[in-house]
């Protein structure tokens, strides 16, 4: 008998906090098998840790938190680290982690995160999506500005287009392909 490795998908978001003079951010990912069976939400801060390294830290954190090699879907807004994953993380493995900058080498930005999900990705097959939210975030941000606050207005954005991903994982956990969710495309 063959087993098979799971299949999860693997949401992830970010969202950087400026309190004063400390700056930092918290992220936060969701694993779901894609049979139902297991679900997991995960959310923690990063004093000091924004932007793209707090991008990476919540998928790697999601892949670290499979105890198995299994199959991985990875959703993420992120560009930087779709684009990472799909293009260039196996030319930086090949130079060293550097790239060529107007004929010079330079090391990659976020070395130490890169190699760690690279290490990670060896253990569990990844597929990685980018999540165009153009329409569903048009949606919501008409029905946020009327009577929230405008400094929460982002924040309100994030935590509802998490809670559309977890509700979208849950109600399509039974189709592979995430380009059939209503409102979404994959690139």
């Amino acid at each position: 008998m063959v087993a098979t490795a799971p299949h999860y998908l693997l949401l992830s978001e970010t969202q950087e906090i400026a309190d004063g003079s400390t700056v930092g951010g918290c992220w936060r990912f969701a694993l779901q098998r894609m049979d139902g069976s297991d679900w997991l939400e995960v959310s923690d801060t990063e004093p000091g840790v924004g932007g793209e390294r707090l991008q990476l830290l919540a998928i790697i954190r999601g892949l670290e938190a499979l105890d198995q090699p299994s199959r991985v879907t990875i959703v993420t807004a992120s560009q930087y680290v779709s684009r990472g994953i799909r293009r260039d993380l196996q030319a930086w493995r090949d130079n060293q982690w550097r790239w060529e900058s107007f004929g010079a080498w330079r090391p990659i930005k976020h070395q130490d995160l890169w190699i760690r999900l690279d290490r990670a990705l060896s253990y569990h097959s990844v597929t990685c999506r980018s999540w165009q939210y153009g329409m569903v975030r048009n949606r919501l941000v008409s029905e946020s500005i009327g009577s929230k606050p405008r400094g929460k207005r982002h924040a309100l954005i994030a935590s509802r287009l998490f809670g559309f991903w977890a509700r979208a994982a849950r109600k399509w956990r039974h189709r592979p392909a995430m380009e059939s969710m209503t409102g979404a495309s994959c690139a």
